[in-house]
């Protein structure tokens, strides 16, 4: 149920503030483990962990940043303290279950069929009221003919069946699904054509694939023989087919304008670029900075510009502490897009929520993750409560 309320509030029309019933439904839900966890964390403050002090860090920072620092944007709608809503994001993140997780995939399976629903129709939306509904005209460029699923645009679209893949190779699923649910993400990916996010997909196989070829299991000569022979069957007709289209990838890449298109990066990047080394130290109080309505399509340029260095810095503190062989496959490939979008960092939204998943609190199997079977622990004495290691983002 958490993860159809985590879904929800990226469908188009859904407000965002939906995501606070996401946290009720969670503060409901997992209350004796809050409980457990906020009752050790008192009677033994010793005994926080380095994710919990900065977490703390970036909070007591970011508020004092945001009343006593300089704002660009001053009164506007953007000047909320959108920092706090790091809060709800971390209380969601860590509570995400697997069975959540699995109806949150499938949320996003559905609306991408409904994205190859539009494309067929040749719309862009099938909620037709929207000022942005169109019918796709005849032209070969995707780019022009891109679905929007349920959601506000086509990023976000591509975004969602991003997610859907990171999610669907970290955890257990059976066979006949993942295939069945990846040549579907895949197609949608497709057909929103989505550069960064097929960019973030490369690095996401290929560590895939390295995990693969160094796993522990032993695997038969004849195994190797027909793996190696696909994998260069593969690379030779993926090869072939950008050779012998090489003119219409071109075209679909550049727009044809003959040059790589940014979508205004060229004049975005370079305004927060220099906005960041004239604030360099406190940013923009902790403020979203805007370039007119675009924000820096660049997590870490956004992060540098709202916060300055000093609180930046605690957020890459937290993410390289965290960064473990059991979720770089997931963690890694998020890092990458967000270099060319605004993909984590917001506050609170889907991306945030499963990037922090995957950073504080995922463990590979069910069995393992340290926040699904805390309830029981509450019967222990205060002795095991102090050195319990099932800490908040232990």
């Amino acid at each position: 149920m958490i993860g159809l309320f985590t879904y929800l509030p990226t469908v188009y029309g859904v407000p965002q503030f939906t995501f606070l019933l996401v946290v009720l439904f969670v503060l409901i839900r997992d209350r004796a483990t809050i409980l457990f966890q906020c009752k050790a964390l008192f009677q033994n403050p010793k005994s926080a962990s380095v994710n919990t002090l900065l977490i703390m860090a970036i909070l007591v920072l970011s508020s004092i940043n945001y009343f006593f620092g300089f704002h660009e944007t001053r009164w506007s709608v953007n000047t909320i303290h959108f920092t706090l809503l790091f809060i709800p994001t971390l209380i969601i993140a860590q509570f995400l279950r697997e069975s959540d997780i699995r109806i949150l995939l499938y949320c996003i399976a559905f609306e991408c069929f409904i994205s190859f629903v539009e494309f067929g129709l040749g719309v862009n939306t099938i909620f037709f009221w929207s000022p942005k509904f169109t019918q796709f005209q005849q032209n070969d460029l995707l780019y022009f003919s891109r679905p929007f699923g349920l959601s506000a645009n086509s990023s976000v679209l591509a975004f969602k069946a991003f997610i859907g893949l990171l999610l669907l190779y970290t955890y257990s699923f059976k066979a006949n699904t993942r295939k069945t649910l990846t040549i579907v993400l895949l197609a949608t990916v497709i057909i929103t054509f989505a550069r960064t996010v097929s960019i973030a997909l490369i690095v996401l196989f290929a560590i895939l694939s390295v995990e693969y070829f160094f796993s522990k299991e032993k695997r038969s000569r004849t195994h190797w023989f027909v793996f190696g022979l696909l994998l260069f069957m593969v690379s030779i007709a993926s090869i072939g087919g950008i050779v012998y289209y090489y003119d219409v990838i071109v075209a679909q890449f550049t727009r044809n304008t003959g040059t790589l298109e940014m979508s205004g990066r060229e004049a975005i990047w370079p305004f927060f670029s220099n906005f960041v080394s004239e604030h360099f130290w406190i940013g923009n109080g902790s403020v979203k900075v805007w370039f007119d309505k675009y924000h820096a399509h660049n997590s870490f340029l956004q992060l540098l510009a709202n916060h300055g260095i000093a609180i930046a810095s605690a957020y890459f503190i937290l993410i390289i502490w965290n960064l473990k062989r059991r979720n770089a496959k997931a963690i890694i490939p998020i890092l990458i897009y967000s270099i060319a979008q605004y993909g984590i960092f917001w506050g609170v939204s889907l991306m945030d929520i499963v990037f922090f998943h995957f950073l504080l609190s995922y463990s590979p199997t069910e069995e393992s993750n340290r926040f699904n079977e805390l309830p029981h622990l509450l019967k222990q004495d205060n002795a095991n409560t102090h050195n319990n290691p099932k800490e908040s983002y232990s």
